[in-house]
């Protein structure tokens, strides 16, 4: 005979209240840099934190899929800052990058979430990401040359002696009134 009054206290002792299975959340593409692309995955549940997302990668174009690193476990961290004022706990999901890239490149990346435990809602996503390209001089942007001050040979106009001089000009014409 089982009691009642016994069994609730055996099973909040061993995690049984715990929800080990894993629900995906929303998938979550951070803005890409020039070498980088960053992801989060929202999820809940793992008490266990046995869940893992496994990550790949390739240049669109290109068919052979390469392995990056899997995304890392987060949640229950708390950031904490006096003097900021900041009392922020990370919230449950999975975060990370895959690093290294071309700029200016597409890039089809692949996410798939397993959990021994198991797993509910979209367990796998494939996006599309373009790194950043370089940044480029505007093309009707101004050259302003910077010689060191003993600088002897010929000079081109517009020139300065230093680089805050370049950047608030002699105090003459438009520099003065942005």
């Amino acid at each position: 005979m089982i009691y009642p009054g016994l069994l609730s206290p055996l099973l909040t002792a061993t995690g049984a209240g715990a929800e080990n299975s894993t629900q995906a959340g929303k998938f979550i593409v951070e803005h890409p840099t020039l070498l980088n692309l960053g992801f989060e995955w929202e999820m809940r549940g793992d008490a266990n934190r046995n869940a893992t997302v496994a990550v790949e990668f390739h240049p669109v174009g290109e068919s052979d899929w390469r392995a990056a690193l899997p995304l890392v476990r987060v949640g229950g961290e708390n950031v904490y800052r006096r003097r900021e004022n900041l009392d922020y706990t990370v919230p449950e999901g999975f975060a990370g990058s895959i690093l290294n890239l071309q700029p200016g490149t597409d890039y089809e990346c692949r996410f798939h979430l397993t959990d021994p435990d198991g797993v509910s809602g979209q367990t796998a996503h494939t996006v599309r990401v373009t790194t950043r390209n370089e940044p480029q001089p505007s093309r009707e942007g101004r050259k302003l040359h910077v010689y060191p001050p003993d600088y002897q040979a010929p000079r081109q106009e517009p020139s300065f002696t230093s680089l805050l001089q370049a950047y608030y000009g002699a105090g003459l014409g438009d520099w003065s009134v942005v």
